[in-house]
Formats: structure tokens, C-alpha cells, sequence
């Protein structure tokens, strides 16, 4: 169920996401781009804190999952703030094509890289293609105008990650980056069940799940009740 909700929420603002990118031009947004770039600042800074120092806030519940350095921001896991980097980064590259202080684009555009640095950290596969996306969808749906904008500032930007590179300023951070992308895609082929890869719990969750629905024919069990109810389930079920 909350995988499902997950996936009706991404798909929802998505839709959302693309009808303002449309209208950007039309429709004045600046307080709302304003409140937007706020809120993204502070959970950068927070996910930025989080990585270097391993210390998050209570709301947090990485350190349950004895997770470490992993960015949650204000969220209770990772997946959640990967999830909210992902769909306000178009909101942000708006800004920065908006804004006309050279000062404010290279802070916004600062935001942009350190969030797609952040949401590689977080290892949620399902943001890496939501990102590819969001970022596909924007490239077509902006005027020719703005596409030259934006390439002048990815191309800066592969400059300067180039130079970063050759002269090994990055501390290994691309080479780690790599490795965790890479990692995660693996993953995506990976049902073993002697380690209980999470293919093969998504297996089991989705075998609990319809037998539990076929059981109870959809009716439900009274609340409170499915939580221990889906206790027996995965003593019999496996």
C-alpha cells in the first residue's frame, strides 16, 4: 500500500510539475518560487550536514535502519527525500532561468547540483529515473529561448566538473558516485533470496499482500487488525 501510494504521488505532481513548466512564461509564480527555494535551501544544508557528519534530526529514522551518512532531510527516510529533491528541481531550474542576478543564478544552480549530489546518495533507484525524466520532460517543454540557456549552463558545468576531474579536486566523489549508481542498477536484476535482496522482499510483500486481499476478499479486517493478522501470513506464505 505505501509503495503504491509512493508511486500515485510521483505520478500525480509529475503532471503537476508539467503543467507548470508549461505556463511559466504566462503566469507570474515568483513568491511561490521564492517560498520553494527557501524550503529546498534548508534541506539541502540539512542533507549536506547529514552526509559530513552523520547527525540528523529526530523526525529521522536512519539510524534505525542502521543507515549512515545518508541524507534524510526533514523526512523520515532517505527514499522520501530523494523523492521531494527530485520533483522540486524543475521548480528550482525555472527559478534560475527566471532570476536575472548573475549572483542568484550560480547560488540556484549550486542548489541544482549539490540536490542530484544528494539524490545519488540516497541510493533510491526509483528518483534516478524519476530525475532522467523530470529533466527530459522540461528540456522538451521550455522555449528554444531557455533551451540555450540551459545548455550554456551544463555546459559551464561539465567545464568545470572536467577540470575538477583532471586535476582530482572531486576527493573521489565521481568515482563513488559511479560506484553507487552502478550498485543500484545491479540491484534491479538481483532476486536472491539467501540475502533477502529487496527484489526478493518486494516478492514477499506482494505475496503476503494478495493473499492477505484474496482472504478477506477485500473487505478488510477491522482496524488494527492487519498488523498482526499479516504476522501469520509471513509465517505460512513463504
Amino acid at each position: 500500500v505505501s509503495a503504491l501510494r509512493d508511486q500515485i504521488f510521483l505520478t500525480v505532481n509529475t503532471l503537476i510539475i508539467i503543467i507548470f513548466i508549461y505556463f511559466y512564461n504566462v503566469i507570474k509564480f515568483d513568491k511561490l518560487l521564492n517560498i520553494i527555494t527557501i524550503g529546498y535551501s534548508i534541506n539541502i544544508f540539512c542533507g549536506i550536514i547529514e552526509v559530513l557528519f552523520d547527525k540528523h534530526l529526530w523526525t529521522s529514522k536512519v539510524l534505525i535502519y542502521n543507515l549512515h551518512n545518508i541524507p534524510s532531510g526533514f523526512f523520515s527516510n532517505p527514499n522520501d527525500f530523494a523523492t521531494f529533491l527530485t520533483l522540486y528541481l524543475p521548480f528550482l531550474l525555472i527559478c534560475g532561468l527566471l532570476c536575472k542576478s548573475i549572483l542568484n543564478k550560480i547560488y540556484i544552480y549550486s542548489l541544482v547540483f549539490l540536490a542530484i549530489v544528494l539524490i545519488i546518495i540516497t541510493t533510491s533507484r526509483a528518483n534516478y529515473f524519476a530525475l532522467i525524466f523530470e529533466v527530459l520532460i522540461f528540456v522538451l517543454i521550455i522555449n528554444n529561448k531557455d533551451k540555450i540557456k540551459i545548455s550554456k549552463v551544463a555546459l559551464i558545468t561539465f567545464i568545470v566538473f572536467l577540470c575538477l576531474l583532471s586535476f582530482k579536486v572531486d576527493f573521489g566523489l565521481f568515482n563513488k558516485a559511479v560506484d553507487i549508481i552502478s550498485i543500484q542498477i545491479q540491484s534491479l536484476f538481483n532476486f536472491d533470496s539467501a540475502s533477502l535482496t529487496s527484489n526478493f522482499r518486494r516478492e514477499l510483500l506482494i505475496q503476503y499482500g494478495l493473499s492477505f486481499l484474496v482472504d478477506y476478499l477485500f473487505l478488510g479486517t477491522g482496524s488494527g487488525n492487519s498488523r498482526v493478522l499479516m504476522e501469520e501470513y509471513k509465517k505460512y506464505t513463504i
